[in-house]
């Protein structure tokens, strides 16, 4: 028969001692006496490192006699450490073991260090209101393998270090405080629950805090940091890794110092910056991995000295900065976006942005007070599938009208045709509408992408010469052959396609019949003479020239805007 737990050395951990005790009960007098002293012996007891191992050791033990994994946690979870109130003394727990829920709600903690480095927490540990009043606090290391609750605590001095800790459920640091820490370290910490609470969390005193860091730091559900305030020196994300849900900072606040996101990844979650406030911080973000969506906007205020965004993410990345205010420099560089959103934006300083866009970028109602910088932007060519490629989407249009402006304003003449050339694609289907409108702007985009090319004409001239010299030399009369009609075909053909070409072929004069005459003379005069009329030839060097013409023009058209003046 297996060995029957026994948990009666247990007793002041039962949770039934403490049931009516509620959170809001914050004042050790108003507790029972037996209550009291139940406290009182677990502090004692955790005073003595060796006591302490042996009573959790045993504890676990008991539970080890349990069958089943289920029945051995519903057993564990009927009891509660309570450490909670007043500690005068030095709280060192470096390494302790915590078999069952630990509560520690109001606990005070007046010495100068308190140590829970490479501590484990087996089940629920709620430090909620704890109140470090003087000296460092570490939980470097500690393991909590259940729900973890610092919600309303208040860490007054030193430093606040939560290093390569790893919180295995939900975290809740709601509504806390670190006030006048001059570190406050998360760094290499792991959340791996699917709730991580930082909302309304106020982050230090910029005239005494010097970093607060959460670099590479991993969560595997959405860090919530809505509402925070954040104030140091340096606030680090660097190298952080957000797997799965993001990182949302709504309506936070960044006062002061460095902010940076350098090498920070998003693998399947959104960067959430709406409503954020930015006010004299240096925004750095180099090197971001995007595998989601960043929402930077909405009303969100950076008046930071240094804003330099530098994104690596993948194609399902967008990035929104819709109704954001830039108060200072803004430097945007982006390997490849999927989508991105400056829309009702303000700039009141310049702007630099050097990104690779699949669609069009949203700019729409951005204000500058200073011409920006978008030498570096480059957005793929909508595609328009119909087989008149039409554009159906009006907004696209106003997009790239919008960024031509940006460009003209900055007297970019390249990027200004580029996306003058892009907007007129646009157009057609949504300003641009009836058969003849659709049909000439179509000429105009294959023959010139609207002006810009210079190579498209030259092409298409190329084309047409080789088209009525073929007509031409099928046609001639049989007086003409070998040699003669070949050359006679060609030359005729390019005086034609180029206008200014006739003066170039007047030589070779020969008196003829009392006249002097060039072989191209000639040979006119021997189709005359063959045939009685030479209309048709009249005829189809019309259309050549014509054609010629407006080829030639828009030759000179795509040079000109190539080649003028940066």
């Amino acid at each position: 028969m297996a060995e029957q737990p026994d948990f009666s050395e247990f007793s002041d951990w039962h949770r039934e001692n403490f049931e009516e005790i509620q959170a809001e009960i914050s004042d050790f007098a108003r507790l029972k006496e037996h209550q009291r002293e139940i406290i009182n012996r677990n502090l004692v007891l955790l005073e003595n490192p060796v006591r302490w191992k042996a009573h959790a050791e045993h504890f676990e033990k008991q539970l080890e006699k349990i069958e089943t994994d289920a029945s051995r946690e519903e057993k564990r979870d009927e009891f509660t450490i309570h450490l909670g109130f007043t500690v005068q003394k030095r709280c060192d727990c470096s390494g302790f073991l915590f078999p069952c829920a630990v509560d520690c709600r109001h606990m005070r903690l007046f010495d100068n260090d308190s140590d829970f480095s490479g501590a484990t927490f087996r089940s629920s540990a709620n430090f909620q209101h704890i109140h470090v009043a003087r000296g460092d606090i570490t939980f470097q290391n500690a393991t909590f393998c259940s729900d973890t609750n610092f919600s309303g605590a208040r860490f007054e001095t030193g430093s606040a270090s939560f290093q390569g800790v790893k919180f295995f459920k939900s975290l809740d640091f709601s509504a806390s405080t670190f006030t006048n820490c001059n570190v406050i370290c998360f760094e290499a910490a792991e959340f791996k629950g699917e709730k991580n609470l930082f909302k309304e969390v106020k982050f230090n005193d910029p005239s005494q805090g010097d970093m607060i860091t959460f670099s590479n730091s991993e969560f595997s559900s959405e860090a919530n940091f809505e509402d925070a305030v954040f104030k140091a020196k340096r606030i680090c994300f660097s190298g952080a890794k957000f797997l799965k849900g993001g990182l949302k900072l709504q309506a936070a606040e960044f006062h002061g110092g460095e902010l940076d996101f350098s090498r920070a990844e998003f693998n399947d979650g959104a960067f959430q910056l709406q409503a954020t406030s930015f006010r004299n911080s240096a925004f750095i973000a180099k090197d971001i991995h995007l595998n989601g969506n960043a929402l930077i906007g909405d009303a969100a205020t950076l008046e930071t000295k240094v804003t330099e965004f530098a994104l690596n993410p993948s194609h399902g990345s967008l990035v929104s900065f819709k109704g954001a205010q830039f108060h200072h420099e803004v430097t945007f560089d982006a390997e490849y976006l999927k989508e991105i959103s400056f829309r009702n934006a303000t700039f009141s300083n310049t702007l630099e942005i050097a990104a690779s866009t699949e669609t069009v970028p949203d700019f729409r109602h951005a204000k500058f007070d200073r011409a920006p910088t978008i030498s570096g932007l480059e957005v793929k060519s909508p595609q328009y599938p119909n087989w008149f490629e039409l554009n159906s989407d009006q907004q696209q249009t106003d997009k790239l009208r919008k960024i031509k402006q940006m460009a003209e304003a900055n007297n970019d003449h390249e990027k200004a045709s580029q996306f003058f050339a892009m907007e007129m694609a646009a157009k057609r289907g949504t300003e641009i509408r009836g058969w003849w409108p659709l049909f000439v702007s179509w000429l105009y985009m294959k023959a010139s992408n609207f002006g810009q090319s210079y190579g498209r004409p030259l092409e298409c001239l190329a084309a047409l010469l080789v088209l009525f010299y073929s007509l031409y030399l099928f046609a001639w009369p049989s007086s003409l052959t070998g040699w003669q009609g070949i050359k006679f075909s060609f030359l005729h053909s390019l005086r034609n396609l180029i206008p200014f070409f006739d003066t170039l072929i007047r030589n070779g004069v020969q008196p003829e019949l009392g006249e002097y005459l060039t072989g191209y003379e000639r040979d006119i005069n021997a189709i005359y003479q063959a045939t009685g009329s030479v209309t048709w030839f009249s005829a189809l060097g019309i259309v050549e020239q014509l054609i010629g013409g407006v080829l030639f023009f828009l030759l000179l058209l795509g040079l000109r805007n190539t080649f003028r003046m940066r």
